[in-house]
């Protein structure tokens, strides 16, 4: 009996352990409420890279071009934004005027994807929208 309960916890003891992956870094928990007016949608908000398709590596999370967006505006490079004014802001966009260090910039954020993608869309005479892909988790 004694020799069977030794193979029992044996046999437990072998269980295959899970190895741990790099996740995508989800998009704050409430998804699917408006943020309150006047701040960043809550799908937009997080940390982001441009890339063509599929999650960044996470090496490319921490240098260069990330944008970063939190309730008030976002930061990219050396740039950064603060919301100045709110034109339309719905549950996953926001087109405003933000105040940045070269005066003001209209822009519009739009999230998709459950929030695992944003783009960045400038408006004007230099008009242009650039895809975003949350990063993963560290």
């Amino acid at each position: 009996m004694a020799l069977a309960g030794l193979l029992a916890l044996g046999a437990c003891a072998a269980e295959p352990v899970e190895e741990e992956q790099a996740t995508v870094s989800p998009p704050a928990p409430q998804l699917d409420e408006k943020a309150p007016e006047g701040t960043m949608p809550f799908a937009t908000r997080g940390l982001f890279r441009a890339t063509a398709d599929g999650a960044p590596d996470p090496a490319d999370c921490t240098q260069g071009e990330t944008l970063s967006i939190d309730e008030t505006g976002y930061a990219i490079g050396d740039a950064s934004g603060t919301i100045a004014s709110v034109e339309t802001q719905s549950r996953n966009s926001i087109y405003a005027t933000f105040d940045t260090q070269d005066g003001e910039a209209r822009e519009r954020f739009a999230a998709s994807d459950e929030g695992r993608t944003v783009r960045r869309s400038t408006i004007g005479p230099e008009a242009e929208t650039v895809r975003y892909r949350r990063c993963p988790d560290a």
